[in-house]
């Protein structure tokens, strides 16, 4: 244990704040346990100017915030909808934003119709994330098309009740992408850009590819 206080010196501090249980020790021996007692945690310290209680949040904070992101493997069984921005690695937050864009889509559209959505609910960070990784690295998808996949699937009347997966959104996307695309190319007919009617066939069809 440090003797003494020298808070000009970076690696002595450094040791204090990673150790406040320590820390708290010598304050004990410096200010005498009865007063320590009776006095606020760190409150000599900070009629000092440094307010140490503050760092030491900080640090446990930042420790524990880094501590969450280095571990992808422990997201990946975890709920999607359990977490939030600050549980994932940087180099995954935009694959999970989307996918939580699209779970949140797919849950609206099955409630509006009063179907199930246990399921969908029930989704795992690698279940859903994958396979928007997959689609932006490998298949070459841009945002901006999932985007505009996104918007597409609030209203069409076929697509937005087939869809229930970023697996099943990753094997249709090409038929989506083309669907939304020709939808906004007739905008302006009047089915005001809602997918028109499809044939029995060609539903039947896509069915059996899901």
């Amino acid at each position: 244990m440090i003797s003494s206080i020298n808070l000009k010196n970076g690696k002595e501090l450094k040791v204090l704040l990673d150790n406040p249980v320590q820390f708290a020790v010598l304050m004990k021996i410096a200010i005498g346990e009865e007063i320590y007692k009776k006095s606020e945690p760190y409150i000599w310290l900070e009629n000092m100017g440094y307010i140490i209680d503050g760092v030491i949040k900080g640090t446990i904070i930042s420790r524990n915030s880094k501590r969450k992101k280095d571990t992808l493997e422990a997201l990946t069984l975890r709920r999607l909808n359990d977490l939030e921005a600050v549980d994932i690695p940087s180099k995954e937050l935009l694959y999970f934003e989307i996918a939580t864009a699209f779970q949140e889509r797919i849950i609206d559209n099955l409630e509006t119709i009063g179907a199930r959505t246990k399921t969908v609910k029930s989704a795992t960070f690698k279940s859903w994330v994958d396979p928007i990784r997959l689609m932006m690295k490998s298949d070459e998808v841009t945002k901006e098309q999932l985007i505009e996949v996104w918007k597409f699937l609030k209203h069409h009347t076929f697509w937005s009740t087939n869809i229930q997966s970023t697996s099943k959104l990753r094997k249709q996307f090409q038929l989506l992408h083309t669907q939304a695309k020709a939808n906004e190319a007739k905008s302006n007919s009047e089915n005001n850009g809602e997918g028109g009617n499809i044939s029995s066939q060609y539903k039947q069809k896509i069915l059996d590819q899901l």
